[in-house]
C-alpha cells in the first residue's frame, strides 16, 4: 500500500470536514477512491451514483484538485475525469492472495450481520483490488439470521450508540417469558446466533439475552449516565 497516498487521504478528510458538511465530504473521499482505482471515469457516472447534477460533480472535481489530489478532465465525447497514473494506489504491500482474505472475511462478516456501513466498506474495497486472479471462494450465508433478528439489531445499535435505555418481552430457553428493561451494552455473533450483552439497573448486574428471544422490543427516551469502563 502507498503510504503517502493514505496519509494525503486522511489529510484531505481532515480539512473537508472543516469546510463541509458529511454528506459532501463523504461523497468526495468517495470520488477519490474511486478515481484512484478506475481511469477516465465520466461526470454522469458519478452524478447519478450520487444523485446530483453535473455542475456539483464538476465542483467536486475542483475541490479535490483544491486540497492537493491531482484530478483532470479528459475532454470529449469519451471523456471523463482521471488521477495523474503515478499518484494511484497500487496495493504493492498486500499480495492478491491477501487482499482476497480480507474481502472474504468482509462478506463473510456481511452474510451474518445487516449494515449500511459493512456494505458501503465492502463496496470501497472491491474497487480496490482486482477478482481476476479469484481461487478461494466463500458462501456463510447459512449464518445469517432472519429479518427480525436483523431488524432487533439494527435498532439495538442506535440505542446503544444514544445510550438509550429499552424495554422488551424475552423467552428464555425453558420457553418462560418475562419482561426486561435494560441498558443494552453490545451486541456480539456467536455459535451462529447473535446475543445482546445488558446491564440491568434493578439486578444491578449483567446480563447475556439471544437476540432471537427478543420481541416487542421499544426505546425509551431514558439515557444512561453510568460508566461501564471498557465492555
Amino acid at each position: 500500500m502507498n503510504y503517502v497516498i493514505l496519509y494525503d487521504i486522511i489529510q484531505a478528510r481532515i480539512i473537508l470536514k472543516r469546510k463541509y458538511n458529511k454528506m459532501k465530504t463523504d461523497r468526495i473521499l468517495e470520488i477519490i477512491i474511486y478515481l484512484l482505482n478506475h481511469d477516465n471515469v465520466p461526470a454522469k457516472y458519478f452524478a447519478e451514483r450520487f444523485n446530483v447534477s453535473l455542475r456539483t460533480i464538476q465542483r467536486d472535481m475542483i475541490t479535490i484538485s483544491s486540497i492537493g489530489i491531482p484530478v483532470y478532465a479528459n475532454l470529449g465525447k469519451q471523456g471523463g475525469y482521471s488521477i495523474l497514473p503515478e499518484y494511484k494506489i497500487r496495493n504493492y504491500e498486500i499480495r492478491d492472495d491477501e487482499q482476497q482474505m480480507i474481502k472474504g472475511a468482509l462478506e463473510t462478516l456481511a452474510t451474518s450481520y445487516t449494515n449500511e456501513t459493512l456494505n458501503k466498506l465492502i463496496e470501497k474495497y472491491n474497487a480496490l483490488i482486482d477478482d481476476k486472479e479469484k481461487r478461494i471462494f466463500w458462501d456463510f450465508s447459512v449464518s445469517k439470521e432472519n429479518s427480525e433478528v436483523q431488524n432487533i439489531n439494527s435498532v439495538l445499535e442506535k440505542a446503544i450508540s444514544n445510550r438509550n435505555y429499552v424495554s422488551f418481552t424475552y423467552r428464555n430457553a425453558n420457553g418462560g417469558v418475562s419482561s426486561k428493561y435494560i441498558e443494552p451494552l453490545a451486541i456480539h455473533y456467536k455459535w451462529y446466533a447473535w446475543y445482546l450483552f445488558a446491564y440491568s439497573p434493578q439486578k444491578q448486574s449483567y446480563i447475556t439475552f439471544k437476540v432471537a428471544r427478543i420481541s416487542d422490543l421499544t426505546v425509551d427516551n431514558k439515557k444512561s449516565t453510568l460508566n461501564h469502563g471498557d465492555i
